[in-house]
């Protein structure tokens, strides 16, 4: 994973290569979810036996895991990672067309982070970073961070992070986690 720090936030991007039998099954369980349930009202890792792929999303759960707390280890320096109590939602994006235009920002409150994986992106997709400080010249171009993600692509970062995925068709997972404390 690369990490790169903006505003003094670690953001860490890598590009995840899965089998594209498990990918396309990931694909078909975001769809059917998008399909039965209103937008982040339901946690892809909800399961119940009329869930689609289950077996897929728990690896994809227990590999998401593994991401969150290599992140919290190499971008915070957290000493014993695997000891963090995490909780985690994890909700799907079905996109099958975007206005070139259209900005929707979006920013996760009441987590500790957001990860996002993309499953099928197209070529003209773009992941907007917002720097949080506020600023009479906002925005700028030393206010926006730009990533062209493509399909694999995972990036992490803080849910306080404003951020929007311009001109995205495709499907994402998107997961936002709490580190609970005791």
């Amino acid at each position: 994973m690369k990490y790169k720090k903006y505003w003094h936030t670690p953001v860490g991007q890598m590009e995840l290569d899965i089998p594209d039998n498990v990918r396309q099954k990931l694909i078909e369980a975001v769809h059917y979810h998008c399909k039965k349930y209103k937008p982040k009202s339901k946690s892809l890792f909800d399961y119940d036996e009329n869930s689609v792929n289950v077996k897929e999303l728990q690896e994809f759960e227990k590999l998401s895991n593994e991401i969150i707390r290599y992140y919290l280890t190499n971008a915070y320096n957290v000493v014993d990672a695997k000891s963090l109590n995490i909780e985690a939602k994890a909700f799907a994006k079905y996109q099958n067309h975007r206005v070139e235009t259209e900005t929707v920002t979006d920013y996760y409150q009441g987590f500790d982070g957001v990860l996002i994986y993309y499953l099928d992106a197209n070529e003209k997709c773009k992941h907007l970073l917002f720097d949080p400080r506020p600023a009479i010249t906002f925005p700028t171009d030393e206010k926006v961070s730009i990533y062209n993600p493509k399909t694999g692509t995972v990036l992490i970062h803080p849910s306080f992070l404003w951020y929007d995925t311009k001109s995205f068709v495709g499907k994402s997972i998107i997961i936002n986690y709490r580190v609970l404390t005791t």
